[in-house]
């Protein structure tokens, strides 16, 4: 999936060398008194990354065909609300790693209706308002990780009728989050809630966009457990990415059981995770339908055990179990027949028993010849 993320820039005109189109083509020189160099290329691109600017205002002459604008890595504190009068067909505008703290109430993008990627994170955000937004009417991605919000009310991204990615996260100590209100919205693809505070599955946060959602990553949360029906409604999301969860333990029984249309589960690196019910992707407790993803990544977790019935019939693609202190007893017999599917097993390690130990796990049916062919 592309990366995405990114925000305003900013720079001034008149160059050296030209293009076909008369346009700077080289570095664009500022004639305002801070004398401002920004790379300028062909196509509408001005960066203006890693220039030491600290103050802004509309004596910066933005070229009125820009469409990629980089003002990342600076030291802005503030933007003037009418700066972007003049570039109406900007499309990407990135603001990431600054010292922005505040988005005035006079809509810095009013202007900016073509805009179509938007990062302000890692900056100092701490409050977003109904008017932050207004008239980004063509906005797909919105970055706002890495900033100070403490809550986030439902109608903020209002104004934002075709968003389809979302990062909050990692907003250092976000306590609340209102139901997002995308519900009219029909391309919410992605949001991430990662590093954040929660300490259970945000399902009500999210229950106004979950029936959308394609991608969610709530990596890193301080969830120690995911219970039944946690993700009651999240019947179109694809991909699920639970890793670097510092306190999660355990998994329990149809904690999956209405992700219907998931293909790809990350779950890795949480280093108390221990236990995975053998009925997590059922649907059903009698077992009758699964939703066994074609992708399972359960690598570095403290899994001793993992029970072949989760992926039985063996319809999946990629499952990885690296890095778990996996206790080799006739319990794991199953994975010597998936040896197709399973990512690195020669390299996979028998934690125990005692006389398994530091022997590889393909090891494990020619030692244990008493175990039956397929155990789950």
């Amino acid at each position: 999936m592309r990366q995405i993320w990114f925000f305003l820039s900013l720079c001034l005109a008149v160059c050296s060398s030209q293009d076909e189109s008369g346009r700077d083509s080289s570095v664009c020189i500022s004639n305002n008194p801070l004398r401002i160099k920004c790379e300028c290329e062909p196509h509408g691109s001005v960066n203006c990354q890693h220039k030491s600017i600290h103050n802004i205002d509309e004596q910066l002459h933005i070229p009125d065909d820009t469409t990629f604008l980089d003002l990342s890595r600076n030291e802005i504190i503030t933007v003037p609300s009418n700066l972007f009068s003049n570039v109406n067909n900007l499309k990407e505008l990135y603001l990431s790693r600054n010292l922005i703290g505040k988005i005035s109430s006079n809509a810095w993008f009013g202007a900016l209706a073509e805009l179509e990627l938007l990062d302000l994170s890692h900056n100092r955000l701490s409050e977003l308002t109904s008017t932050t937004f207004q008239g980004l009417i063509r906005l797909r991605t919105l970055n706002l990780g890495n900033n100070y919000f403490t809550t986030l009310p439902a109608y903020v991204f209002i104004p934002v009728p075709n968003l389809e990615v979302l990062d909050i996260s990692s907003t250092h100590g976000i306590v609340q989050i209102q139901r997002l209100n995308l519900a009219h919205f029909i391309h919410n693809h992605l949001v991430s809630l990662a590093n954040n505070s929660f300490d259970q599955i945000p399902n009500e946060e999210l229950s106004l966009i979950r029936s959308t959602l394609t991608v969610l990553d709530l990596s890193g949360l301080h969830i120690t457990d995911i219970h039944n029906h946690d993700f009651f409604g999240f019947h179109a999301l694809r991909m699920l990415k639970i890793n670097q969860m510092p306190f999660l333990e355990r998994v329990e029984v149809l904690a999956f059981s209405s992700l219907t249309s998931l293909q790809r589960l990350d779950m890795q690196d949480n280093p108390h995770l221990h236990y995975i019910d053998p009925q997590a992707f059922y649907r059903t407790i009698d077992g009758q339908l699964k939703n066994t993803p074609k992708e399972i990544y359960l690598a570095n977790n403290n899994l001793t055990f993992i029970s072949g019935s989760m992926f039985y019939p063996w319809e999946i693609d990629v499952l990885d179990l690296s890095g778990n202190p996996l206790e080799c007893d006739c319990n794991l017999e199953w994975i010597n027949h998936l040896p197709e599917v399973i990512d690195n097993i020669d390299s996979l390690i028998c934690h125990g028993p005692a006389e398994l130990k530091d022997e590889p796990v393909v090891m494990m049916s020619v030692i244990n010849r008493d175990c039956a062919a397929l155990q789950t």
